[in-house]
């Protein structure tokens, strides 16, 4: 055998090596679609907000923007961003307009509605995100929001 058989067939086992690495990584970031984990605290008066959703809306950056929006259900203050129902996977970095929908207001214990009453609305009902838009990094870092008084219509 000569000097580069030789070389080639010692560095053969290198090569699988590093593509055994370098395979498994792709493949998680090539998976993940740049998506990055977003969760966070949803506040009014200072107290967590019981429940209720959060909607992340892409703010376009280019005709080339491919981003989908975002939401995640609010229990007991506290949220964590999907792309599809029950991914958890977060949000793709960038600028978002950030939403809350109120859910729908319950009965108090022991009250029955009469014919034709509705239920009382939800305390958070009417009530807007603050701030009304965020950027999402690179890397997770928890969002604080706000639950203020919408500001009026104009």
């Amino acid at each position: 055998m000569n000097n580069r058989v030789r070389r080639q067939h010692r560095q053969h086992p290198r090569r699988i090596f590093r593509l055994a690495l370098f395979f498994p990584v792709a493949l998680l970031l090539g998976c993940s679609g740049g998506l990055t984990g977003v969760t966070g605290k949803v506040t009014h008066n200072g107290e967590p907000v019981k429940n209720g959703t959060i909607f992340f809306y892409p703010i376009a950056e280019g005709a080339t923007d491919k981003r989908l929006p975002a939401s995640g259900a609010v229990e007991g203050g506290s949220f964590t961003l999907e792309t599809q129902a029950g991914a958890k996977d977060g949000a793709a970095p960038g600028r978002y307009r950030v939403a809350y929908t109120a859910p729908i207001g319950e009965t108090p214990p022991g009250v029955e509605l009469k014919e034709g009453e509705s239920v009382p609305p939800s305390p958070y009902a009417g009530l807007a995100v603050k701030p009304a838009e965020v950027e999402v990094k690179g890397a997770s870092t928890p969002l604080t929001l706000e639950l203020v008084p919408a500001p009026p219509a104009q």
